[in-house]
C-alpha cells in the first residue's frame, strides 16, 4: 500500500548539533524528528542507573497489575515523575537547550495585554513541564493505536498547506535509553501527519515510519503528529528484546498539566530542583498573573527570597517591552 507522504526515517533524522533554526525548521516541516546523538553515554547510563530500582520494582517482565487497560500494553512498565527520580534526568532533558528551544519555538505565546489603556504591554506565556516518565516495553507488547496526544485538549486539527506553530499545544521528547528498533517496539511516526486534518479518515499502520534509534538519541514529536508506540515481537531474552524511552514533554503554559508536578513531586523533592527546573516544572506565573498563590509568586511557597521573586507588575508584563521576541531557555532562569 502506498504511503500518504513520500518521506523516510533518514528525512527525519539531525544531528543534535545542528543549529537550532535547522532542528526547528525540520520539526515544522515534519512534525517529528529523531535527533542523534543528543544525549552522551555517560548520560544514558547514569540516568538507567537511577531508574533500574523503580523498574525492577514493577516485576520481571511487565506489570499487569499496574494498567489494565488498552492503551498501555500489560507488558509495559511505566515510571513517572522523574524530576524527584535522577539529577541527570533533571539537567540532561527536562534542562536540555536543545529541547527547550524546540519548546520555546513552538509553545511560546507572546501577546499584548487586551485593556482600554492605549498604553498596551507585551505579556509572554513560556512553556512548562507537561509529562515525565520512563516507559519499558518487554516482548510480547502489542502496537498502541496511532493517536494524538493533542486530543487531551480537545481542539481539533483544522489542517492546512503548512504548518503553524499556534495550533500546538505540546511536544514530546522520547529518548532511547536502550536500542530502539522496529522489531522491539520502536515509536511509530506518520511524518507530516501534523497538518493533516481532523475531518480526514486518520492514517494507517501502512503509513508509520518505524524508529531505530541508538541509546542516545532522541524522538521529538509535536503532539499533533499522529504516532504510535510500536510491538515488540522479539522472544525474551534476546538481544535488545527490551526498548526503555525516557519522555519529558512540555505545554503551553496556561493550559493543565498532563502529569500533574505539585501533586506528583513533593515539596521537598521540588526544593532541591535547580531554580530553573522549579520554575518549568509549574512553580511560575504565566504571563498575564496566571497560577499565582495568594495573590504572588508561587516561587515564595518554596522560601525564596522576596527580593528576588518577581513581584507586582512583573507578574503581568515582560521586562522586555520590545516587538521583537527574544529566544528563551530555562537553563537561564534566574531568581
Amino acid at each position: 500500500m502506498t504511503r500518504c507522504h513520500p518521506y523516510t526515517l533518514e528525512d527525519i533524522c539531525i544531528d543534535a548539533k545542528a543549529p537550532q533554526e535547522e532542528i526547528n525548521a525540520l520539526i515544522g516541516k515534519m512534525g517529528a524528528i529523531v535527533l542523534k546523538g543528543l544525549l552522551s553515554k555517560e548520560e544514558v547510563d547514569q540516568m538507567l542507573s537511577d531508574f533500574q530500582p523503580h523498574l525492577d520494582a514493577l516485576g520481571p517482565s511487565g506489570n499487569r497489575e499496574q494498567w489494565d487497560g488498552s492503551f498501555f500494553p500489560p507488558t509495559s512498565k511505566k515510571v513517572p515523575g522523574l524530576l524527584g527520580k535522577s539529577d541527570a534526568y533533571v539537567h540532561s532533558m527536562a534542562l536540555n537547550p536543545v529541547l527547550n528551544g524546540i519548546a520555546d519555538h513552538a509553545l511560546t505565546r507572546r501577546t499584548k495585554t487586551t485593556m482600554s489603556n492605549p498604553e498596551r504591554y507585551w505579556s509572554t506565556c513560556r512553556p512548562q513541564l507537561n509529562v515525565t516518565g520512563v516507559l519499558e516495553v518487554n516482548p510480547g507488547g502489542k502496537a498502541q493505536d496511532l493517536h494524538r496526544d493533542d486530543a487531551i485538549y480537545h481542539d481539533p486539527i483544522r489542517g492546512s498547506d503548512v504548518w503553524d506553530p499556534k495550533q500546538e499545544k505540546s511536544i514530546l521528547a522520547l529518548a532511547a535509553l536502550t536500542p530502539v528498533t522496529p522489531e522491539n517496539g520502536g515509536t511509530l511516526i506518520v511524518p507530516g501527519s501534523h497538518i493533516r486534518s481532523d475531518d480526514l479518515p486518520p492514517p494507517t499502520y501502512e503509513d508509520a515510519i518505524s524508529v531505530r534509534a541508538d541509546p542516545g538519541d532522541c524522538v521529538v514529536i509535536l503532539c499533533s503528529v499522529y504516532h504510535a508506540g510500536g510491538a515488540n515481537k522479539l522472544e525474551v531474552g534476546a538481544p535488545n528484546s527490551i526498548r526503555t524511552l525516557a519522555l519529558c514533554g512540555w505545554s503551553c503554559g496556561y493550559l493543565k498539566q498532563e502529569e500533574n508536578q505539585y501533586l506528583q513531586l513533593t515539596k521537598e523533592e521540588v526544593m532541591r530542583l535547580p531554580v530553573a527546573a522549579q520554575r518549568l516544572a509549574g512553580w511560575e506565573v504565566s504571563l498575564p498573573y496566571l497560577g499565582y498563590v495568594n495573590w504572588e509568586h508561587p516561587l515564595l511557597t518554596l522560601g525564596h527570597p522576596r527580593s528576588k521573586v518577581p513581584q507586582l507588575d512583573d507578574l503581568f508584563y515582560d521586562k522586555d517591552q520590545s516587538d521583537e521576541r527574544k529566544p528563551y531557555l530555562p537553563s537561564v532562569i534566574s531568581c
